[in-house]
């Protein structure tokens, strides 16, 4: 609550309003008013009273390193004198300090086969990728398996939209698949058949 209430103490120009109240346009011929009822004379607005109804502990979005992060926070049920609307007011419950920061994921370049097809020496595996980027296909052989391994080659220049889509690769075996399980090399996982 400290830190709720200091930070609407704060000083600077928070307070002051753009542009002033907004008043009707007065009738042709009426005189304008000569002081604005909705502000003092002195310019100075007299504090809101907002009573906290409530207060929950729970989670609320924050900027962290520039990108919205949950993170723990008190939700305070206030209302604007007697009979106004409520609002909530969130205040971060955790200092600063202590706000881990997000880990960018490293790129591995590599995308995970979600399925495959055979017929004889010809695989055809089916992935998840970005349309702005190229992608190969690439197989290791053993007697009991093969894995695949997919490479992004991302676009160089120019913008592009953050959007994925099925995509399907052909990779030539040395010899017919048979019985032999099918790796994503990547996560390690067997690869269902289409």
């Amino acid at each position: 609550m400290k830190q709720l209430n200091e930070a609407s103490r704060a000083k600077g120009d928070g307070g002051k309003d753009i542009g002033g109240c907004a008043t009707p346009v007065p009738l042709e011929g009426e005189p304008k008013p000569s002081v604005l009822e909705c502000v003092p004379p002195d310019g100075n607005r007299a504090p809101v009273e907002q009573t906290v109804e409530d207060a929950v502990f729970g989670l609320a979005l924050s900027y962290v390193d520039g990108r919205q992060t949950l993170v723990p926070s008190w939700l305070f049920s206030v209302r604007q004198g007697p009979g106004g609307p409520e609002s909530t007011v969130t205040q971060i419950a955790v200092a600063p300090e202590f706000v881990e920061k997000p880990t960018a994921p490293t790129p591995s370049g590599d995308r995970k086969t979600t399925s495959y097809a055979a017929d004889g020496r010809t695989l055809e595996v089916t992935f998840w990728g970005g349309v702005c980027s190229t992608y190969t296909a690439s197989a290791e052989e053993s007697p009991g398996q093969v894995r695949i391994s997919i490479a992004e080659k991302p676009q160089k220049n120019g913008a592009c939209i953050m959007i994925a889509k099925e995509l399907k690769r052909t990779v030539t075996l040395d010899a017919p698949l048979g019985d032999r399980t099918v790796i994503d090399a990547a996560s390690g996982a067997t690869v269902p058949r289409s």
